[in-house]
């Protein structure tokens, strides 16, 4: 067996799990604002991009935005297409 079996399995992006977690909000409560959306990651005490504590409307929309951005995305058509994310 190869010694590379062995090696650890490279990390999730950061943005791949904030995606997760945003998606994972907008489909358990479909109506909730971008701000609700940010007041919960608040709550939950996750960082923005950038590494902020605080989060803002348009940091929800960046962080979905970021990852619909690279040329290896599978964006969930009715979350890119969602009103709430312009």
């Amino acid at each position: 067996m190869p010694i590379t079996v062995l090696d650890r399995a490279p990390r999730r992006t950061a943005d791949d799990r904030l995606l997760a977690i945003i998606a994972g909000m907008r489909h358990a409560d479909p109506d909730r604002t971008l701000a609700g959306i940010a007041k919960r990651l608040e709550h939950m005490r996750e960082r923005t991009l950038r590494g902020c504590a605080k989060w803002y409307p348009s940091s929800v929309v960046a962080a979905v935005a970021s990852r619909a951005a690279r040329p290896d995305h599978r964006l969930d058509p009715q979350l890119a297409q969602s009103d709430c994310y312009g």
